[in-house]
């Protein structure tokens, strides 16, 4: 059976193609519980390896690793809907948008996609690595500034660890047994913004 389930990830079929994002969409809709993760793992399951996938979600192009839980949410297109619903429309050209703990960069697309300039901030060097990837997928370079830092109190430096399972989104200051830790640089909001008017502020940190 895991054999079997190892080649449906690796041909990207089966638990990985549309059937399953189907499936995701009209659980998130019908089930009255927390934890889109949750409902992505149970549907869509865990690959044991790397799959690598390139798909559009709210007009936006994401690279994502069907390994991570935030990616298989994303990928389904049940991660964050209705607040994407509610503030997409709010944001005008040229508005300052500020992605604090940005991972793969899904708002950072989003809003850089409507004309806004986008701060993103990204601790984790894997995560920042595809938030650069996906923000040159959507040819927004000219947009969006990544920093790839923590913001806290101060600046300077901050030590980071990643869980051992090895979910970037869930990447904190508290070290988790098992896991990875890393010294990345820190920096405040007011050192990165300044007096500047800011659209929205979106913070997302463990």
């Amino acid at each position: 059976m895991r054999r079997a389930m190892a080649l449906l990830w690796r041909v990207e079929l089966g638990r990985c193609g549309p059937v399953s994002r189907n499936l995701a969409r009209l659980a998130r809709r019908l089930l009255p519980v927390r934890g889109i993760v949750s409902i992505t793992h149970t549907i869509m399951g865990h690959p044991s390896g790397p799959v690598r996938v390139c798909t559009t979600v709210a007009g936006g192009r994401f690279v994502l690793d069907l390994r991570q839980g935030l990616h298989r949410a994303i990928y389904a297109d049940v991660f964050g809907v209705g607040l994407r619903n509610l503030v997409l429309p709010l944001i005008r050209r040229d508005d300052l948008v500020v992605d604090v703990g940005a991972n793969i960069g899904y708002w950072t697309v989003l809003t850089g996609r409507r004309g806004a300039e986008v701060i993103a901030l990204e601790p984790v060097a894997a995560a920042t690595m595809m938030l650069a990837e996906n923000v040159a997928a959507n040819r927004l370079a000219d947009r969006v500034r990544i920093v790839q830092a923590a913001v806290t109190d101060h600046v300077g430096e901050i030590e980071i660890s990643v869980p051992g399972d090895g979910e970037l989104g869930e990447a904190s200051v508290f070290v988790e047994r098992g896991g990875t830790t890393a010294t990345v640089g820190a920096t405040t909001l007011d050192e990165l913004i300044g007096d500047r008017r800011v659209r929205l502020l979106k913070i997302d940190v463990e």
